[in-house]
């Protein structure tokens, strides 16, 4: 029988990384109050009690949603909180997004690297992502290490308002490589109630593909993009980012038909 705690979501060498808790509102605030640990994350400001329980609030809607989100990264022998590391859709986005952050006591231990190989690994063989990006300043070289040493390839960049630059970075999964058996189940055709609007999703070569339904009993191609590697699973979570606009208490919510 195995000791692991529930919530833990995997080990590596020296890092225990898990759900977050209600318990740990306390060593949350440390970790998003530190000014050097936040200066890289987000808008690089530190959050509140309150924002950070907004913060605990959203993640755990993303575990309901999607099976994965920002996690607890312990030390793997002392239980104490480093910080945390996980996968998050800001703002909707498509692809899943790597994120961490670790309280400064604990830098060049080489344990930012560990945790996001790991939950590279993990994503990939227990969610089934084939995709996943991570976004890092230009002007934050460590970071820059950190994800080449987690198996990501520097990408595109953008010219932010600023004047600054951030610099993409993206993980693929090798095209010979399985599809998780623990990952969504593909599916051919899905049919989904989009805010009163039937939509038709269809698994063809080369990704998905979106119609409309119209009342003539005709289909019209969608004029929106689903990506390739989104999995089955993540349609319906999919479309309600894309379309959380439109909701009104008339036309509901998307609502996957079949």
């Amino acid at each position: 029988m195995s000791n692991h705690p529930p919530d833990q979501i995997f080990r590596t060498e020296r890092l225990a990384v898990r759900r977050w808790r209600d318990a740990d509102m306390d060593a949350l605030s440390a970790v998003c109050g530190d000014a050097q640990t936040m200066r890289w994350v987000g808008d690089g400001q530190t959050l509140a009690r309150a924002d950070c329980r907004r913060w605990l609030e959203a993640t755990r809607r993303h575990y309901a949603a999607r099976g994965y989100g920002m996690f607890a990264v312990e030390d793997g022998l002392s239980g104490e909180l480093l910080g945390f590391c996980g996968l998050t859709h800001p703002d909707g986005q498509a692809e899943p997004e790597l994120k961490y952050a670790f309280l400064p006591a604990h830098w060049g231990r080489g344990l930012a690297s560990e945790a996001a190989a790991a939950m590279i690994a993990h994503a990939a063989a227990q969610w089934g992502l084939r995709h996943i990006i991570a976004t890092v300043a230009e002007a934050h070289p460590a970071s820059q290490r950190v994800l080449l040493k987690a198996g990501m390839a520097l990408g595109e960049s953008r010219r932010e308002a600023d004047g600054s630059r951030t610099l993409r970075f993206h993980w693929r999964a090798r095209q010979d490589a399985p599809a998780s058996a623990a990952g969504p189940r593909a599916a051919d055709k899905r049919r989904f109630n989009v805010y009163g609007r039937i939509l038709a999703v269809e698994r063809r070569e080369g990704g998905w593909r979106a119609f409309w339904a119209g009342g003539d009993g005709k289909r019209r191609p969608a004029g929106f993009i689903i990506p390739n590697d989104l999995a089955a699973g993540d349609l319906t979570q999919y479309l309600e980012d894309l379309f959380h606009e439109n909701a009104t208490p008339r036309n509901g919510e998307v609502r996957a038909l079949d």
